[in-house]
């Protein structure tokens, strides 16, 4: 079997990502429940994930994201990129988010 790490998509600051059209979300007292439609898996966001999938709710390139995400919380950005990165493409492999 694959290193899971292998399947991970690359993503540098221009690449765009977008909510996968073969998933639903929706609102839970501030946090988000997400359903993938092709394999039937519920999945959870946190408060801190909830506001990175709120600014999916238009496709964004991942320095927009990190950019706007470093507004809210007083971190180191590379702590933070590294955080949204593997977000991000842990969503994307979960097919819950497109990068193109």
């Amino acid at each position: 079997m694959a290193d899971r790490d292998d399947t991970r998509p690359g993503l540098t600051a221009e690449s765009r990502i977008a909510l996968s059209k073969e998933q639903v979300s929706c609102d839970l007292d501030g946090e988000v429940a997400i359903v993938n439609l092709e394999n039937g898996v519920y999945y959870g966001l946190d408060p801190t994930a909830t506001r990175i999938w709120a600014l999916l709710a238009e496709p964004r390139t991942f320095g927009d994201i990190c950019r706007a995400m470093l507004r809210i919380y007083d971190v180191e950005p590379s702590a933070l990129e590294a955080d949204v990165r593997a977000f991000v493409s842990e969503l994307a492999v979960q097919g819950l988010v497109v990068i193109t």
